[in-house]
């Protein structure tokens, strides 16, 4: 019997694929996550993104009909240089060669200055997703330990640096994933170059790679996964020139770079020993270079303030779910590893971040691979790098919502998306412009989707509380993790009805937790309730005396209602706690001057004016009540 042809196989799954977007969104439920993203899009965002799935369709049906698409050679050819797509020199062309260069230029400017712009209009607006609050937080405060992230830390860090310096708001942090966004841009470029033979093939590629569910991460995200993301690509790039042209120098130090960002990474060791053993004919190089792949990313990260007692931890941390027994039983996690759960969880992130080249990978698995494994290593290190994030991923279970760390997960299998992208040649590069066109389609259709919806606050959030709906098979930490995160949500834009709602969810089932009465009386001081936010910040502090900003809240609350004895002494505890901080020492300063000891209060106000010259609060008040700003 013949087999099914390539693109009958893409158009059929294509179609089915729209079904189910359309079936997920018409209720939209946490089950299938991957999907349902349209369901939370008003009627302009919903007519795009289904007339474009539907354009995709369409385009692909076309192509069934007008295309003959050949069948594939028995084995794959051989590698060959990919053609530059600049405008071959010529002795004749002389003037106007030149002049097509620049337009060439112009035009490749002109689309970098338009995807800048559409990363920032289309920016993340709710940082719901992974960690963003947290990241948020502790670079406003220039406090974060993350020591299984150090390189991603450390830009982070200096980027923020740099925005306080110059007072810039809290959202132009965006403007880091952005620029990354851009660099990742380029290394596509050239994946694309690498793994096409022709202009028409190099265009489809990397539209594909372009619109990966992956590249969210651009959209103003602010974690440490836009920089991991960035440096997995590079090793990719640096991996598929060696593959070609050989040399592994280069290769190593985009794996230590990767590793150094994020240790995920170490995910990528099989196909780096995979080239490095393939392609070096020398014992010693080989061998040299293996060295140097281990002691390059311990020297960054070391470098960069994390240790190996750091990293056994993290490891701890990341292979707890796949262990058995005993340590088993004590790892919190919302399924097995072994489970109907999981596997859903699993094929939900591969439909999220890279649909359309999973649907190509599984066109080109039906229709039966002819060529010969492991001629082409290329092909073979994608592969093995694929195959490797693919086990991680299976083995990965972690407490919160799989959907919230979608972009964890994301970095395990941006070496799929390549290989899709690679392995869908066979679809889009035989099939004819409308394949090209279908698959393209299909690919902005299903991305603008996961952008639109976290361009928005009302759908952002509504998606958020669908995911950690009581429908959706989480564990309690998960559910108290997102309470929290919409409770500082809606704290910060000020609805702090909406605020005190999810504070009181978390009151109910996590009593014994410090954190959470001292959330719920500092959402009441906002509201002006002091007198019912004291009962809360007292009970906070009796529950963690340690805590410094529960404190310094209750002697707010306390100062409001001129209870200004007792509010010196939660000021004098919140500096003993926690000494470093100008605003905890400006308060103390203020209580004094309120209780009428206003030498104490110069004293506690020249030494912030001594230690922190820039901070203005204390400047003010050395002003207004002593007539000048001290030293």
């Amino acid at each position: 019997m013949r087999r099914p042809s390539a693109v009958f196989i893409f158009a059929l799954m294509s179609v089915l694929y729209l079904g189910a977007v359309i079936v997920a969104s018409l209720h939209p439920g946490p089950r299938a996550w991957g999907i349902h993203l349209a369901g939370f899009l008003g009627l302009p965002g919903k007519v795009l993104v289904y007339g474009l799935l539907a354009l995709g369709v369409l385009a692909s049906a076309t192509g069934l009909v007008r295309s003959k698409v050949p069948e594939p050679p028995a084995t794959e050819p051989p590698p060959v240089e990919p053609p530059s797509l600049a405008v071959t020199p010529s002795v004749d062309a002389g003037g106007s060669d030149r002049a097509a260069r620049r337009a060439s230029a112009g035009v490749k400017l002109a689309l970098m200055v338009l995807y800048a712009v559409a990363l920032w209009v289309l920016r993340t607006r709710t940082h719901f997703l992974g960690d963003g609050m947290v990241w948020i937080s502790g670079l406003r405060e220039g406090k974060l330990p993350r020591p299984a992230e150090a390189l991603s830390e450390a830009v982070w860090q200096v980027a923020s640096a740099g925005l306080r310096h110059i007072a810039a708001p809290v959202e132009s942090l965006a403007l880091v994933s952005l620029a990354l966004g851009i660099v990742a841009a380029v290394i596509y470029w050239q994946i694309a170059r690498e793994i096409t033979t022709e202009r028409k093939e190099f265009i489809a590629a990397f539209a594909l790679l372009m619109t990966l569910g992956i590249n969210q991460l651009f959209f103003g995200y602010i974690e440490s996964y836009p920089v991991s993301a960035v440096a997995i690509l590079a090793y990719l790039w640096a991996g598929l020139r060696s593959a070609k042209r050989g040399g592994n120098l280069l290769l190593v130090l985009a794996f230590a770079i990767a590793v150094a960002s994020h240790l995920i990474a170490l995910y990528l060791v099989p196909s780096l020993l995979y080239l490095i053993l393939r392609g070096e004919p020398s014992r010693l190089r080989r061998v040299g270079l293996i060295g140097l792949a281990v002691i390059l990313p311990s020297a960054f990260l070391v470098l960069l303030g994390s240790g190996p007692d750091q990293w056994v931890h993290t490891l701890d941390l990341a292979t707890r779910a796949a262990r058995t027994g005993a340590a088993a039983a004590a790892t919190v996690r919302p399924y097995g590893i072994l489970s109907l759960s999981h596997l859903i969880d699993i094929a939900n992130e591969a439909l999220l971040v890279l649909p359309i080249p999973l649907l190509l990978l599984l066109t080109v698995a039906l229709t039966g691979k002819r060529s010969v494994p492991g001629v082409n290593p290329e092909r073979g290190f994608l592969v093995l790098a694929a195959g490797a994030g693919l086990v991680g991923l299976a083995l990965l279970v972690l407490p919160v919502a799989a959907a919230q760390d979608w972009d964890l997960y994301s970095m395990l299998l941006l070496p799929a998306g390549v290989l899709g992208v690679r392995a869908g040649r066979e679809v889009y590069g035989l099939g004819g412009k409308w394949i090209r066109a279908g698959v393209v389609s299909l690919s902005i259709g299903s991305f603008l989707a996961f952008v639109l919806v976290n361009a928005s606050s009302a759908s952002g959030e509504s998606r958020y509380r669908t995911l950690v709906s009581p429908r959706a098979k989480i564990t309690d930490f998960a559910r108290w993790y997102a309470f929290e995160s919409l409770a500082e949500y809606y704290r910060h834009r000020g609805d702090y009805s909406r605020a005190m709602e999810y504070v009181n969810r978390l009151l109910r089932t996590q009593p014994n937790n410090a954190r959470y009465w001292g959330m719920g009386g500092e959402v009441l001081m906002g509201m002006g309730r002091y007198a019912e936010a004291i009962p809360l910040l007292e009970e906070g502090v009796r529950r963690n005396s340690r805590r410094a900003t529960t404190r310094t809240n209750l002697g707010i609350a306390y100062t409001a209602l001129g209870r200004r004895r007792e509010a010196l002494q939660q000021f004098r505890e919140a500096v003993r706690i926690e000494g470093d901080r100008p605003d905890y020492r400006h308060n103390l300063g203020l209580a004094f001057y309120g209780v009428g000891e206003p030498d104490s209060a110069r004293i506690v106000w020249l030494e912030v004016r001594r230690r922190w010259p820039e901070y203005r609060p204390t400047a003010i008040a050395m002003k207004a009540y002593f007539g000048s700003a001290g030293p």
